[in-house]
């Protein structure tokens, strides 16, 4: 009887110290829902392929360097599908038609735009950093309303589809292309302890959108989009 007892007691410590799955488990966040599709989150947090590194290195250097930085530290934390052609007509996507092509978005401008190579394709990072062309003919920044809608412009076919969305405490510097078909928008988090630099490669020609961060105090107090990024455009700071 007593061993009876004993038992019973073990079985109910077992099962009450099992750890509670949280209700919230299945929750998807608006930033979340911009992972399109499939996304593989690597558990062991590998090193950057050095294959791609050194493909994209020569064009991130600049911030690279601005933070001192080794590309061949930073680890993978995802990587997600995200089919640009398809998202051009899915209404299904939770960004669909963040933002038009509008007639006055078909133009050159590589002052407020990063453009592809082909100058087909670009990125409005600056436009989405809430820099704009004032009364004076010059382009200002007044001020970061504490997110970031990066889009993807295609002059061809006259489609806008947003990308990458930033919110607080997670700002973007720069934008590089490294081919016509692939892309790195570049920045630093500091929504967390230490914070991170972030890496997010776009490659159309594979449909993946791959994120690889460093986590890192970021030493400076101006960020490379204001200190490098803006002063090479000329941009105003008010």
């Amino acid at each position: 009887m007593k061993n009876i007892i004993v038992i019973s007691i073990l079985i109910c410590l077992s099962v009450s110290c099992k750890k509670p799955v949280s209700s919230d488990s299945n929750a998807v966040s608006e930033k979340e829902a911009l992972n399109a599709l499939d996304t593989v989150v690597s558990p062991e947090m590998e090193y950057i392929d050095g294959k791609l590194a050194e493909k994209i290195k020569p064009a991130i250097d600049d911030w690279l360097k601005y933070y001192a930085l080794d590309i061949s530290d930073f680890r993978t934390k995802q990587v997600s599908s995200l089919d640009i052609e398809k998202l051009k007509s899915d209404t299904a996507y939770s960004y669909h038609n963040y933002i038009g092509f509008t007639k006055g978005r078909n133009v050159y401008n590589p002052r407020f735009y990063d453009y592809s190579p082909d100058k087909s394709r670009y990125v409005n990072l600056l436009e989405a950093s809430s820099v704009f062309l004032a009364e004076d003919g010059k382009y200002h920044f007044g001020g970061s309303d504490d997110n970031q809608g990066i889009s993807l412009f295609n002059r061809k076919d006259k489609s806008a589809v947003l990308v990458s969305y930033r919110g607080y405490s997670d700002s973007a510097d720069a934008v590089f292309w490294i081919d016509d078909r692939m892309f790195v928008i570049v920045g630093y988090a500091a929504y967390n302890d230490p914070g991170e630099f972030t890496m997010e490669v776009f490659d159309m020609e594979q449909n993946t959108k791959s994120k690889y961060i460093l986590s890192r105090v970021r030493k400076t107090d101006k960020s490379y989009l204001m200190a490098v990024n803006m002063k090479n455009r000329n941009v105003i700071i008010d």
